[in-house]
């Protein structure tokens, strides 16, 4: 079998038997490990997270690791083993914001790149969410802040954030029952 392109970094050994693998498309998504035979994919990996709107502001938290540190961000994170997205949220939102909130609705569901040596694409579940208490910064977040839909800042986390928010308060007013 010839390769179309080299295994994404830290992938470049078989998980079953550590042979070698090689990479059977030009994304390097699909391998082949040349000892035992097996074939191996490269998956997105699932995240959740929740766009917390209080009084017409949504709560953004300033990022104190990397990627993206100094940066705003949606609360949010990956999913742990056997997690449901609904659970990965509210746990995220208590993690980051030290929040408990309760989910509205389903905004959408995105894909995007992870910054970082090894190339890592993230699926991540989006839910509008409204809180049920007053947010703090947790272990991963410094500043914890609302702002207007008029005041997002430029800095946001992560390329799909800007038009979460712009759909979270779309769905807002949706589930409002204005069209403003």
């Amino acid at each position: 079998m010839s390769s179309s392109s080299a295994p994404r970094f830290g992938h470049q050994f078989c998980r079953f038997c550590g042979g070698p693998t090689e990479a059977l498309n030009s994304t390097g998504t699909h391998l082949h490990c040349t000892d035992c035979g097996r074939d191996l994919y490269v998956n997105s990996k699932p995240c959740a997270e929740t766009v917390i709107i209080r009084d017409g502001r949504v709560l953004l938290l300033r990022r104190t690791i990397e990627p993206y540190n100094g940066y705003w961000d949606i609360p949010g994170g990956y999913l742990e083993e056997d997690e449901l997205p609904e659970a990965g949220a509210i746990r995220e939102a208590y993690e980051e914001a030290n929040l408990d909130i309760e989910l509205k609705g389903l905004i959408g569901i995105t894909l995007d790149d992870y910054p970082g040596q090894e190339k890592l694409t993230v699926l991540t579940v989006s839910y509008l969410a409204a809180p049920l208490g007053e947010p703090r910064s947790g272990d991963e977040t410094g500043e914890v802040r609302y702002f207007a839909e008029d005041e997002i800042p430029e800095n946001l986390a992560f390329g799909h954030a800007r038009e979460t928010i712009r759909e979270a308060f779309a769905l807002l007013r949706r589930l409002d029952g204005s069209t403003g």
